[in-house]
Protein backbone atom coordinates (compact mmCIF):
# COMPACT_ATOMS: atom_id res chain seq x y z
CA UNK A 1 0.00 0.00 0.00
CA UNK A 2 1.37 3.38 -0.91
CA UNK A 3 1.83 6.35 1.26
CA UNK A 4 -1.36 7.92 1.54
CA UNK A 5 1.06 11.39 1.97
CA UNK A 6 1.79 11.07 -0.81
CA UNK A 7 -1.27 9.65 -2.74
CA UNK A 8 -2.81 12.73 -1.70
CA UNK A 9 -0.37 15.37 -2.07
CA UNK A 10 -1.44 18.77 -3.95
CA UNK A 11 1.23 20.07 -5.93
CA UNK A 12 2.48 23.23 -5.93
CA UNK A 13 3.19 23.38 -9.73
CA UNK A 14 2.52 22.06 -13.03
CA UNK A 15 5.04 22.26 -16.18
CA UNK A 16 3.26 22.79 -19.43
CA UNK A 17 5.27 22.41 -22.64
CA UNK A 18 4.77 24.39 -25.75
CA UNK A 19 4.70 22.24 -29.13
CA UNK A 20 4.01 23.74 -32.94
CA UNK A 21 1.02 21.95 -35.01
CA UNK A 22 2.78 20.30 -37.50
CA UNK A 23 -0.10 22.86 -39.99
CA UNK A 24 1.16 25.75 -37.51
CA UNK A 25 1.61 29.07 -39.93
CA UNK A 26 2.52 32.68 -38.68
CA UNK A 27 0.65 35.41 -40.78
CA UNK A 28 -0.08 38.64 -40.46
CA UNK A 29 -3.56 40.06 -39.79
CA UNK A 30 -5.68 43.26 -40.39
CA UNK A 31 -8.65 42.39 -38.64
CA UNK A 32 -10.84 39.95 -37.09
CA UNK A 33 -14.49 39.16 -37.75
CA UNK A 34 -17.07 37.18 -36.05
CA UNK A 35 -19.57 36.31 -33.43
CA UNK A 36 -21.47 33.90 -31.35
CA UNK A 37 -22.14 30.19 -32.42
CA UNK A 38 -25.84 28.87 -32.46
CA UNK A 39 -24.44 26.88 -29.46
CA UNK A 40 -23.15 30.33 -27.54
CA UNK A 41 -19.29 30.35 -28.40
CA UNK A 42 -17.08 32.65 -29.74
CA UNK A 43 -15.74 32.19 -33.09
CA UNK A 44 -13.79 34.73 -34.94
CA UNK A 45 -12.21 34.45 -38.80
CA UNK A 46 -8.15 36.96 -39.30
CA UNK A 47 -8.22 38.44 -42.00
CA UNK A 48 -5.97 40.64 -44.58
CA UNK A 49 -7.02 42.79 -47.30
CA UNK A 50 -5.77 42.87 -50.43
CA UNK A 51 -6.51 44.07 -54.16
CA UNK A 52 -7.58 41.67 -56.20
CA UNK A 53 -5.40 39.07 -58.03
CA UNK A 54 -5.58 39.48 -61.75
CA UNK A 55 -7.94 36.55 -63.67
CA UNK A 56 -5.65 37.02 -66.76
CA UNK A 57 -3.49 39.06 -68.37
CA UNK A 58 -3.31 39.33 -72.33
CA UNK A 59 -0.44 39.73 -74.59
CA UNK A 60 0.17 40.56 -78.62
CA UNK A 61 1.46 37.32 -80.50
CA UNK A 62 4.28 38.20 -83.09
CA UNK A 63 3.87 36.68 -86.66
CA UNK A 64 6.60 33.86 -85.20
CA UNK A 65 4.05 33.18 -82.57
CA UNK A 66 6.44 34.78 -79.63
CA UNK A 67 4.46 36.12 -77.15
CA UNK A 68 4.83 39.90 -76.87
CA UNK A 69 4.13 43.21 -74.76
CA UNK A 70 1.06 42.70 -72.45
CA UNK A 71 -2.51 44.45 -73.98
CA UNK A 72 -3.01 46.17 -70.88
CA UNK A 73 -6.75 47.49 -71.66
CA UNK A 74 -7.58 43.75 -72.17
CA UNK A 75 -6.64 42.30 -68.12
CA UNK A 76 -9.15 41.33 -66.48
CA UNK A 77 -9.36 42.12 -62.96
CA UNK A 78 -12.51 42.13 -60.29
CA UNK A 79 -12.80 45.81 -58.67
CA UNK A 80 -12.61 46.28 -55.05
CA UNK A 81 -10.90 44.63 -51.98
CA UNK A 82 -10.33 41.21 -51.40
CA UNK A 83 -10.18 39.88 -47.56
CA UNK A 84 -8.32 36.94 -46.99
CA UNK A 85 -9.72 34.87 -44.35
CA UNK A 86 -6.39 33.20 -43.34
CA UNK A 87 -7.59 31.19 -40.18
CA UNK A 88 -11.13 30.95 -37.85
CA UNK A 89 -10.80 30.25 -34.30
CA UNK A 90 -13.73 28.97 -32.20
CA UNK A 91 -13.25 29.64 -28.16
CA UNK A 92 -15.72 28.98 -25.15
CA UNK A 93 -16.34 32.39 -23.58
CA UNK A 94 -13.79 32.49 -20.66
CA UNK A 95 -11.17 31.51 -22.72
CA UNK A 96 -12.04 34.56 -25.21
CA UNK A 97 -12.38 36.52 -21.69
CA UNK A 98 -8.50 35.48 -21.29
CA UNK A 99 -7.63 36.32 -24.95
CA UNK A 100 -8.81 39.85 -24.57
CA UNK A 101 -7.25 40.19 -21.72
CA UNK A 102 -3.94 39.12 -22.54
CA UNK A 103 -4.24 41.31 -26.18
CA UNK A 104 -5.07 44.73 -24.25
CA UNK A 105 -2.10 43.61 -21.88
CA UNK A 106 0.15 43.64 -24.92
CA UNK A 107 -1.01 46.81 -26.33
CA UNK A 108 -1.00 48.47 -22.93
CA UNK A 109 2.99 47.46 -22.99
CA UNK A 110 3.54 48.35 -26.17
CA UNK A 111 1.86 52.02 -25.42
CA UNK A 112 4.07 52.21 -22.45
CA UNK A 113 7.43 51.53 -24.39
CA UNK A 114 6.68 53.41 -27.19
CA UNK A 115 5.59 56.51 -24.76
CA UNK A 116 9.50 55.81 -22.84
CA UNK A 117 7.37 54.65 -20.13
CA UNK A 118 8.16 51.03 -20.05
CA UNK A 119 9.49 48.99 -17.53
CA UNK A 120 11.79 46.47 -17.91
CA UNK A 121 8.89 43.96 -19.21
CA UNK A 122 9.63 43.40 -22.96
CA UNK A 123 6.06 43.83 -25.24
CA UNK A 124 7.18 40.62 -27.05
CA UNK A 125 6.39 37.80 -25.76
Amino acid sequence: MGNPKKENAVHDEVRIAFEKDQHYTDFFAEGAFGGITPSGLVHFDLYCDQAPVPKAFHYMVDEDGNIGPEISSRRELDAGIVRLIKAGVTMHPPAAEALARWLQEKVDLLKAAQEGKGDDESPIS
